[in-house]
């Protein structure tokens, strides 16, 4: 057995594995502390189906062992969350750029500086995806947004060898909190060394990534290495195998939604510098078998400041990283009013008379012959 620190494996493969452990540990702490069932419960009340999944808040439906009751879903959770969310978008927060003198350039540079911030933020939507953790925060306990430079994104500069170049721009994907895994022993999320997140990218668009430039057209080692990677992607499964939390993704995204998209989960680890692993490593892949790329194979270390993954929870279990979100308490109090709402729907159906007492078959109608 390595003595090694775990993120610092030189095999790619040694550190996925390690991490696809961590990963599974990781959903069974949110299975032990019962985050999934109530964050599936709160995404299914939000969205008119009750918090068991029952209901259908947009038709009737039948219960009981004969059908004997009108189900009624009436969505109130979702308007009190909704009201919650409102509130917390509606001020946005305020950035400007402050000049540290006086003098002309320094002034020029902020303005410029402030012009920059509203582009990205307009371009890229960064906005809307904010605005869209913080549902999920209120929904699912946390919401996060993960910021990264895209190297295939903007404006295209050319060719480089068979590979066209673009000048790249920022990337911001919004994730729940199954599409992320990070050490639960933390105490506070600001203190994580390393945090590990999928994202879905276009199969396609991966496979043509792999083609050549022009130095590695000097190595046939790297032209082989990066062909057999386009073979692997195209072969990849479109969901992460061992995911548990199909529940939510056929919720979400239907049950078919993978054999009709061409996107595929691409797992992400960040890891800072430290006395460990003093260079940091920024690692892409798919699987153990499947390395898009890894910095420390590439003999690189750690490109960014921070982790970049910015989260939104309502509130914080003490002690611990995890989030909570009191819109959860909310749910026993759906369930009456679905409840209320049935009783109520299947008298109204029966013309709202109940039969407290009918003639027995085969008597002449007297008092001692009616049953109760």
């Amino acid at each position: 057995m390595s003595t090694n620190y775990w993120a610092a494996e030189p095999n790619s493969g040694d550190v996925v594995r390690e991490l696809d452990a961590r990963r599974a540990r990781y959903r069974q702490w949110l299975d032990d502390t019962r985050a999934t069932r109530r964050a599936l419960r709160s995404l299914r009340s939000y969205y008119g189906f009750g918090p068991n999944g029952s209901g259908d808040s947009t038709e009737l439906g039948a219960s009981g062992e004969r059908g004997e009751f009108v189900e009624m879903a009436v969505n109130e959770y979702g308007g009190l969350v909704e009201q919650a969310y409102a509130q917390l978008v509606a001020t946005k927060p305020g950035f400007q750029a402050v000049p540290t003198s006086g003098d002309y350039a320094a002034r020029a540079q902020a303005a410029f500086a402030d012009k920059l911030l509203t582009s990205v933020d307009t371009d890229n939507h960064l906005e809307e995806k904010e605005d869209e953790a913080t549902k999920l925060g209120l929904l699912c306990r946390e919401g996060w947004v993960a910021l990264s430079w895209d190297k295939t994104a903007g404006e295209s500069l050319g060719l480089d060898g068979a590979k066209v170049v673009h000048d790249g721009d920022v990337r911001a994907d919004v994730l729940t909190m199954w599409d992320v895994c990070f050490d639960v022993r933390s105490r506070h999320k600001a203190d994580l060394q390393w945090v590990a997140f999928r994202r879905p990218y276009n199969r396609c668009d991966l496979v043509a990534a792999c083609q050549p430039t022009e130095a590695d057209m000097a190595d046939p080692q790297a032209v082989e290495r990066k062909a057999r990677l386009a073979e692997a992607i195209k072969g990849a499964p479109a969901v992460t195998r061992g995911d548990d939390a199909q529940d939510v993704r056929a919720l979400l995204f239907g049950a078919g939604g993978s054999e009709v998209s061409d996107l595929i989960d691409v797992w992400e680890l960040r890891h800072l510098p430290s006395p460990a692993l003093p260079q940091g490593r920024l690692l892409r892949f798919i699987d153990s078998s499947i390395i898009i790329s890894d910095s420390a194979a590439d003999g690189a270390g750690y490109p960014y400041r921070g982790l970049h993954c910015e989260y939104f929870e309502p509130s914080k279990v003490v002690g611990t990283a995890a989030g909570h979100s009191l819109a959860w308490d909310l749910l026993g109090l759906q369930e009456v009013v679905d409840s209320v709402a049935t009783a109520m729907a299947t008298a109204g159906h029966a013309s709202g008379i109940s039969n407290i007492w009918v003639q027995a078959v085969g008597t002449n109608g007297e008092p001692s012959n009616l049953s109760v």
